[in-house]
């Protein structure tokens, strides 16, 4: 039977890294070993989901995810497995419905394992390819994206991961704003680079607190204060495009260029061995040369192994 946090780690709160590899087995030949599994609910409230750097512009919602991922792992070398892994979101807006959508893809994975123990690093590689089918049309698209991760376990509590992610995002452009014929408008292509570390503690048997920071550097989309136009023609050195958006009342969304740093924390609490009741909070903070943004979630759901 697996411990608890065997099962956290498997459950995706280390990123998969730990699915199998605590204990992997000693096969003579190549074959497939696991068939693996989730599925979660999660109820958020979000606190400027538009990334306003204008407190009369910023948005609040309540949102319900809805998420389930299923595939297979091949055993490749005593050590190494690799997987296939295919995965949808479902995503429900009270307020902006025209958010609602279905995020979907394909992850191809790989993993590693230097040594014997529970305590050896664990190397794992991702690619990943989204389509992006959301109510608002310039919101629809495709990502693309590569991930490095290691990952160690440093107690029979304590476990940690260090990761880097590669992202492109491509969406369809969007209409003018009036007097910006010019500007582009494709403000939901993205290329993003991002690094980030987490961990997690086993608190008890039944609960695990877990934690991260996110480091993002590259391309995003913001609102538009509400002056729309007079926004963007004052700040039209630091954008990089700008289009109508017709979820936020018909103002517009440009894009920047700057950082954002997220801070997040989590509580579990496992029911039994598959399912258990999450909790978290998360923190934005980003910069695109004079403009400052923050925005906070609040989340509670239910995860279950299958």
């Amino acid at each position: 039977m697996k411990t608890m946090m065997q099962k956290a780690r498997q459950a995706g709160l280390a990123g998969l890294v730990g699915i199998g590899l605590a204990t992997l087995p000693v096969v003579s030949q190549a074959e497939w070993v696991e068939w693996v599994g989730d599925a979660s609910a999660t109820a958020k409230y979000r606190y400027n989901l538009n990334f306003s750097d204008f407190d009369e512009t910023a948005q609040e919602d309540w949102v319900v995810e809805g998420r389930a991922s299923y595939g297979r792992f091949y055993q490749a070398a005593e050590n190494t497995r690799l997987g296939i892994m295919g995965h949808a979101t479902a995503l429900v807006h009270e307020r902006f419905d025209k958010l609602n959508g279905l995020i979907s893809g394909v992850d191809l994975v790989g993993i590693h394992k230097f040594g014997l123990g529970s305590g050896a690093p664990v190397l794992r590689a991702q690619a990943t390819a989204e389509n992006l089918d959301i109510r608002d049309e310039m919101r629809d698209g495709r990502r693309l994206a590569g991930t490095l991760s290691l990952s160690k376990r440093f107690t029979d509590r304590l476990d940690g991961s260090i990761s880097y992610t590669h992202s492109q995002r491509y969406g369809h452009r969007g209409n003018a704003v009036a007097g910006l014929g010019g500007a582009d408008t494709d403000v939901f292509n993205h290329r993003q680079e991002l690094l980030g570390l987490s961990g997690s503690f086993l608190l008890t048997e039944r609960s695990l607190l877990s934690f991260g920071y996110t480091r993002l550097e590259g391309e995003f989309a913001t609102q538009c204060p509400g002056a729309g136009i007079v926004g963007i023609l004052l700040l039209n050195n630091e954008i990089k495009g700008a289009a109508v958006d017709t979820v936020f009342d018909e103002t517009c969304t440009y894009k920047v260029e700057g950082d954002v740093n997220t801070y997040e924390v989590g509580y579990s609490y496992f029911l039994d061995e598959t399912t258990s009741i999450d909790l978290g909070y998360q923190f934005r903070d980003g910069k695109a040369g004079t403009l400052d943004y923050t925005s906070y979630d609040l989340s509670a759901g239910i995860s279950i192994l299958f």
